[in-house]
């Protein structure tokens, strides 16, 4: 049975991945509480103790905002940490999966991006997730990269998007106000951890693949249906990015496509199967 590291498994993805990929691997999670992701010693101790057929990097750095205003701890978590695990996995003869942005893009042509578009980040979330892009591609072939969009599904902690608003919901907020402006193409993490499952078991060619469920949304599209599939008594309004002012600049058109996978199910579907679970 091949074994795999996950960083960050307890995040949404990481705990997504976990729980996909444990029946058919022998998998080894690692978080911040047992590895601190920052201490690039202690990340090659771990991996100089024991070989992994495939490492998977859950960890990093998330939010356009917060990376604007944290652009040192950014660019070490989302460019130099997968450049130090693409060299120890290429060192060890595995195969490494590091997680990518629709940020890469701008969002200035107004239309779905998939592999082959050329990325232009706008800000330093972007140009962190790019740059990893690159350096991995350089380091090692034996790589997927994927890119992903805005995401919801199980999640061990309220850190996101999506479990940050249902958490004020929790705590009595009656309304929500989202941005209808900001269009990305949400994506269920047990969707996407099924396909990473795929490409190990298929041995899918390595590269660059985009993630995302069947169609576009914008934040509040997204929010609106997860309130109207939980039955939650909340009025969700229309807003516009220009309402939260931002710290760097926005994405505000980047769904994604991908002209080398199948199509995943609509997104409404998934939030159906993720309300019902």
């Amino acid at each position: 049975m091949r074994k795999i590291l996950i960083l960050g498994y307890t995040g949404k993805l990481g705990n997504a991945l976990h729980y996909v990929l444990a029946d058919s691997f022998q998998v080894t999670g690692v978080n911040s509480q047992t590895l601190d992701a920052r201490d690039f010693d202690a990340v090659q101790s771990l991996l100089d103790t024991e070989n992994f057929d495939v490492v998977i990097n859950c960890v990093a750095r998330i939010g356009v905002d917060a990376c604007e205003q944290h652009s040192e701890e950014t660019f070490r978590l989302n460019a130099y940490l997968p450049r130090l695990l693409a060299r120890l996995t290429a060192a060890s003869g595995g195969v490494f999966i590091n997680f990518s942005s629709e940020t890469v893009f701008s969002g200035k042509l107004r239309r779905p991006l998939d592999e082959r578009d050329e990325p232009d980040p706008i800000n330093i979330y972007g140009h962190a997730k790019y740059f990893a892009d690159v350096l991995v591609r350089d380091i090692t072939p034996a790589h997927y990269i994927f890119r992903l969009p805005v995401l919801f599904g199980p999640s061990l902690h309220n850190k996101q998007l999506v479990e940050r608003l249902l958490d004020k919901v929790a705590q009595g907020e009656r309304v929500l106000r989202l941005a209808d402006d900001i269009i990305s193409s949400p994506l269920y993490t047990l969707d996407a951890a099924k396909v990473v499952k795929r490409a190990l078991n298929e041995a899918l060619p390595y590269g660059t693949y985009h993630l995302a469920n069947e169609g576009s949304a914008s934040l509040y599209d997204l929010m609106s249906e997860i309130v109207r599939q939980k039955q939650l008594n909340v009025i969700v309004e229309r807003a516009t990015w220009r309402d939260f002012p931002p710290c760097g600049n926005k994405n505000l058109y980047t769904p994604l496509v991908s002209h080398k996978l199948e199509k995943l199910r609509p997104w409404q579907e998934a939030v159906a199967e993720w309300v019902s679970q």
